[in-house]
């Protein structure tokens, strides 16, 4: 889960995603609150890693939907990395049966 929409956060995600995908285990990333912005077709460049770690393995990425109501993004304005935008219950349900759970 990434909720923080700092630069660093970003950064230390991306790099856990392709160690994830490197010892072949599945990722889902949520992103809410101020880091759904990150999401944006406006900021492309700023998900390149992410890209990379997709291209390589099981990543998923999910934007709150909720986050997303009340920074006014459309699922239009998302970039194609974002498989999905959905709610707490929906990423919650996909979490418990999770190994390893972050927050970033």
């Amino acid at each position: 889960m990434v909720t923080s929409s700092s630069s660093e956060s970003l950064d230390i995600l991306s790099r856990l995603a392709k160690a994830a995908v490197t010892l072949d285990m599945e990722v889902h990333i949520y992103f809410t609150g101020d880091a759904v912005k990150y999401l944006s077709k406006d900021q492309e460049n700023s998900l390149s890693s992410l890209k990379e770690a997709k291209a390589a393995g099981s990543v998923s990425i999910y934007a709150c939907s909720e986050a997303l109501k009340s920074h006014n993004l459309s699922k239009n304005e998302l970039s194609d990395a974002v498989d999905m935008t959905s709610g707490y219950v929906y990423f919650l349900t996909l979490a418990t049966d999770a190994t390893v759970s972050l927050t970033v």
